[in-house]
């Protein structure tokens, strides 16, 4: 068994188990159309990256999205709010346009079958740049950092090697004495 511990955080109580009541920037690391007791449901995993509750960083969320006529506003909202598409239009959508989108989601408490958790609200996620979530924080490294060793992993269980991953430095702007030597003309 391999095991990565490059993102590890020994600080970090949220990684490995469900968030606390709070507003986090997530991460979205699946989403599948799934039939579950007879209704077709969009189960999208979230990755919580930064938010308003200290120390949940990694933490993750599994939301059911029904697809009934009457919930399906949940999957419009959250659609809208990925970027996937804008108001008032009609698009049939696969649920991998999901995979990777960032987003601010809203956890509020919850008991299910007698057992304390979280629930996403029911209209609680907003695009990263929505005046309504502006306080909550937020990192786009670690968003970044979470997805390629989600790709990486991915290479290697599908039996690829990945691409290595290649940060070009900006080349310096240098001068000679040819340079300086033809400045005047």
């Amino acid at each position: 068994m391999k095991v990565d511990s490059t993102n590890y955080d020994e600080n970090n109580e949220g990684q490995g188990v469900q968030p606390q009541v709070g507003m986090y920037h997530a991460l979205i690391l699946q989403a599948a159309e799934k039939n579950i007791k007879d209704r077709m449901t969009l189960v999208v995993k979230f990755h919580i990256v930064e938010g308003t509750v200290p120390g949940q960083s990694g933490a993750e969320y599994t939301e059911f999205f029904s697809m009934t006529e009457k919930a399906k506003i949940r999957i419009v909202r959250l659609a809208v709010e990925c970027g996937i598409m804008k108001t008032g239009e009609v698009k049939e959508i696969n649920p991998a346009e999901f995979m990777y989108k960032q987003l601010i989601i809203n956890l509020k408490a919850d008991t299910y079958k007698g057992q304390a958790g979280v629930k996403l609200d029911f209209l609680g996620m907003w695009r990263m740049t929505h005046e309504k979530v502006s306080s909550v924080p937020r990192d786009k490294d670690i968003a970044t950092a979470v997805v390629e060793d989600v790709k990486r992993m991915e290479a290697e269980r599908a039996g690829l090697t990945p691409a290595p991953i290649v940060v070009e430095s900006p080349v310096a702007e240098t001068t000679t004495d040819a340079d300086s030597t033809y400045a005047d003309l």
